[in-house]
């Protein structure tokens, strides 16, 4: 019968967004706590080499660190106030719960083996609606979602293959970062002097 075939892959849709939106909520919710937490990492920094500086001034490194802090706290700061990660996490916790009870509603209908044409179209359409609430999640997530579900994961495996790989090399990148921002003040007067000796000898 089409029309139940149609409703049990609109559920299967339905629920797949579900996951992953949110997968969505909870990974800018991650981002939002990040980034918090390397700008007070930074204004800590600042505040330990103020009271340094205020005590010696004869270690120009510290200087370079303070600056190099002092533009990160800035840039971070921009960077959370133009991604808005709280704003996305509420949209997207918003989006999988309106998903949520749309799932539950097809569900019934499927329980109850009614199947029509005008239920079908409106449950799909309120489906769209719900999508336009937010944006889009990304890949990652979907990925997040199938290295979660074992049942997904066999089921979708063939249309993406390659799931295991990106998701490890997306973490694996992601936390090389975090580990570059966090030590970027210290790596900068050393990267400063092996310039200064470069430029010095061409």
């Amino acid at each position: 019968m089409k029309l139940k075939k149609a409703f049990e892959a609109l559920e299967d849709k339905v629920y797949v967004t579900r996951k992953c939106r949110i997968e969505a909520a909870e990974r800018n919710k991650r981002m939002d706590s990040m980034t918090l937490g390397i700008n007070v990492w930074y204004s800590a920094i600042l505040l330990i080499i103020s009271i340094v500086i205020l005590s010696r001034n004869d270690l120009p490194d510290i200087s370079i660190v303070s600056i190099t802090s002092a533009i990160l706290v800035f840039s971070i700061s921009m960077i959370v106030a133009t991604q808005q990660y709280k704003d996305k996490y509420y949209a997207f916790k918003s989006c999988y719960l309106e998903l949520d009870y749309l799932h539950k509603k097809i569900i019934r209908y499927i329980d109850i083996e009614q199947f029509n044409n005008d239920d079908y179209q409106e449950l799909n359409q309120k489906y769209n609606e719900i999508l336009k609430s937010s944006e889009n999640h990304k890949p990652i997530d979907y990925y997040t979602v199938l290295m979660k579900d074992i049942q997904l994961a066999e089921k979708y495996k063939k249309k993406y293959p390659s799931y295991k790989r990106d998701w490890y090399i997306k973490q694996v990148i992601q936390w090389l970062l975090i580990i570059l921002f966090v030590f970027i003040p210290f790596l900068t007067p050393i990267a400063l002097q092996l310039v200064v000796k470069w430029v010095t000898m061409i």
